[in-house]
């Protein structure tokens, strides 16, 4: 299967256009469930995964030791639901954790 990278702006009707390409191809669509279940499963503090999901780590965040730990999180979240279904979602996490996956859409 194809990878799908879709970008938009606030209001441009992104996650209404990620759900209608994941109908269409078949996929489940992910949004903001597979970040509540990666805090609730590894303890991490759900407000950080989205901050990680939505924004670009900084210089100082790359190194930091907990925000790798995040991060890791999300990326095995990520790739253990592509391994388990066709999967589509949204966020900027999606795009970069999930490039490898051929079963995974991703709409950043």
């Amino acid at each position: 299967m194809s990878i799908v990278t879709i970008s938009h702006e606030m209001g441009a009707g992104g996650p209404e256009i990620g759900q209608q390409v994941a109908e269409r191809l078949g996929y489940k669509y992910v949004d903001h469930e597979l970040i509540s279940d990666t805090a609730r499963r590894y303890g991490l503090l759900e407000e950080k995964l989205e901050h990680l999901d939505e924004t670009k780590p900084s210089l100082f965040e790359r190194f930091d030791a907990e925000t790798r730990r995040y991060i890791t999180a999300m990326q095995t979240a990520f790739y253990e639901f592509a391994e388990r279904t066709a999967s589509c979602s949204w966020g900027g996490a999606a795009s970069g954790s999930c490039a490898a996956s051929p079963t995974f859409c991703a709409c950043a």
